[in-house]
C-alpha cells in the first residue's frame, strides 16, 4: 500500500495572479472543476516569492495590472535562477497577436485569452500547455 501512495500523481498546482477578484473567483472555479489545485493572488507584488513558496506547475498572470504589469512580472521571474524555468502564461483580454509578440520577447510560455477560456475550455487549455511543456522542457 505504501508503494501505491508514492506513485500516485499529485494534483497539478496553478498560481493565478490577477487584480480582479471576479476573474480570480471565476478562474479558480473553472480550474478547480478541471482537477487543478488553485492558489490566487490579487497583486503582482511578491510574485517571485509566491512562486518560490508554492512551486506551481503553471502561473497564469494577468497582463494588465496597475503599477506592475504581467510583462514586468514575467521579466522579473525569468531573472531569478531558482524559478526561471517556471511555466508562465499570460492571461488577458488583449488580442492574440499582441500576446504572442509579448510572450516571445519576455520568455513567457504562452497566453490564454480570458474571453476564450472560461469554463472547461480554460482547464483544457492549461492542461495542453502543461503537456506541451512536459514534452519540450
Amino acid at each position: 500500500m505504501g508503494a501505491l501512495v508514492g506513485t500516485m500523481s499529485r494534483s497539478r498546482k496553478i498560481l493565478v495572479i490577477d487584480d480582479s477578484e471576479v476573474v480570480l473567483e471565476a478562474t479558480k472555479a473553472a480550474l478547480s472543476a478541471g482537477g487543478f489545485e488553485v492558489i490566487t493572488r490579487d497583486t503582482p507584488f511578491g510574485s517571485g516569492a509566491a512562486i518560490l513558496r508554492e512551486q506551481p506547475d503553471l502561473v497564469l498572470v494577468d497582463f494588465d495590472m496597475p503599477c506592475l504589469s504581467g510583462e514586468d512580472v514575467v521579466r522579473h521571474v525569468r531573472e531569478h535562477p531558482a524559478i526561471e524555468r517556471t511555466c508562465i502564461v499570460f492571461f488577458s483580454d488583449r488580442n492574440q497577436d499582441e500576446l504572442r509578440a509579448v510572450a516571445g520577447r519576455t520568455g513567457a510560455d504562452g497566453w490564454i485569452t480570458k474571453t476564450d477560456a472560461m469554463g472547461g475550455a480554460l482547464a483544457a487549455r492549461v492542461s495542453a500547455l502543461l503537456e506541451q511543456r512536459r514534452r519540450n522542457p
